[in-house]
């Protein structure tokens, strides 16, 4: 039964559900899940309940439908997982959006560990899909976090996670699922007073329709363990790094499959690739978008060799006061599958082909 983007449904009467093996509620205004849900449910397969505005509390009773395989509450901002869910030992996707700690007083926030169990999620071994998506300001998920990795990574037949990893220590416990991963998105990132990115919805939104995607916020360093996650990563975001002088600094090695790149309010950054020691670099990138540059002078430093950036289609430059120099003649016969440039907000630029020296 679809009953998906119903904004008028409130309730619906318990008897409705016999026999029933997927359930869609999504785009509903639905509140609440009746308490007689497992008795009139037992043959449930997939509940739906996405970006549901009203609904903010999961009934401890979903935990009683044995066949369920699929809970899906991506977008809906619930306050708590039920303990209970680990009984469902046949689940195989699971999507969960914990919100609102925050928005409570002190006295009435739960305890870390009844807002999502660390132990609970190693409990579901048949898991092939898990995503767990939070406010990287409740202080909750960072007492819990760790645990919930280690047993997140222990589930073998795991082939997507999406995670918010508070510090890139956790990143050694996920490293060991790289290869096994057919699709990922981290967050990694200690999250200071300003978090609200000042790039456009839509083009966060186009990082985020890539399979293996790393966003990387805050950073002050470039660790190995952020390296290591990039050897797999298509997708990648780095938003407000304090020190990185070029992208380069992650190593051009790490960057092969690449294939999207955003960069954000980087503001020691100054050139974007230092060709001058790797023989082919980001032969893999299509999307190249940088935002917010202040001290951005040049795209690429050193010699440029065949197939450098060969694949990109797309380049955007927003609001870097200082850049200059955008194709050399040599790089631009690289760019042989360009399809799009956009420069915008960047007033030293006068050409984008750079003049050739006497």
């Amino acid at each position: 039964m679809y009953l998906q983007s119903h904004c008028d449904l409130v309730a619906i009467p318990p008897l409705f559900f016999h026999k029933l093996q997927v359930l869609d509620l999504s785009h509903t205004n639905i509140k609440a899940l009746p308490h007689s849900l497992p008795n009139n449910l037992f043959a449930l397969k997939k509940l739906l309940l996405r970006r549901c505005k009203l609904f903010m509390k999961l009934s401890p009773h979903v935990g009683k439908l044995d066949n369920l395989e699929e809970l899906d509450l991506d977008e809906t901002e619930i306050i708590s997982i039920p303990i209970g869910i680990g009984k469902l030992v046949k689940l195989r996707v699971l999507k969960v959006c914990i919100y609102g700690q925050t928005n409570f007083s002190k006295s009435k926030q739960l305890p870390s560990n009844m807002v999502l169990h660390p132990g609970m999620i190693s409990k579901l071994s048949r898991l092939i899909e898990l995503s767990i998506d939070v406010d990287p300001s409740d202080k909750w998920w960072h007492g819990s976090v760790e645990e919930v990795v280690k047993g997140v990574c222990n589930i073998e037949g795991l082939r997507s996670l999406c995670l918010y990893l508070p510090n890139y220590q956790l990143l050694d416990y996920t490293s060991f699922i790289y290869p096994s991963l057919s699709c990922f998105r981290f967050t990694v990132s200690h999250h200071k007073r300003r978090t609200i990115s000042r790039v456009p919805h839509e083009v966060e939104a186009q990082f985020t329709k890539w399979d293996k995607c790393f966003k990387f916020v805050n950073g002050e360093n470039i660790p190995f363990q952020v390296r290591k996650v990039l050897k797999f990563t298509s997708s990648f975001f780095l938003d407000r790094h304090e020190n990185a002088s070029s992208l380069s600094e992650f190593g051009n090695e790490n960057m092969v499959k690449l294939k999207f790149c955003l960069l954000v309010d980087c503001n020691k950054m100054e050139i974007i690739i230092d060709g001058a020691k790797v023989e082919t670099i980001l032969e893999s990138l299509q999307y190249l978008s940088v935002h917010y540059m202040k001290n951005l002078t040049s795209i690429w430093k050193g010699p440029t060799r065949s197939g450098c950036m060969s694949k990109l289609k797309f380049l955007a430059l927003h609001t870097c006061p200082k850049l200059s120099n955008i194709f050399s003649h040599v790089l631009l016969k690289s760019f042989v599958n360009l399809e799009e440039i956009i420069v915008e907000d960047c007033p030293q630029v006068t050409s984008l082909v750079g003049h050739i020296s006497a």
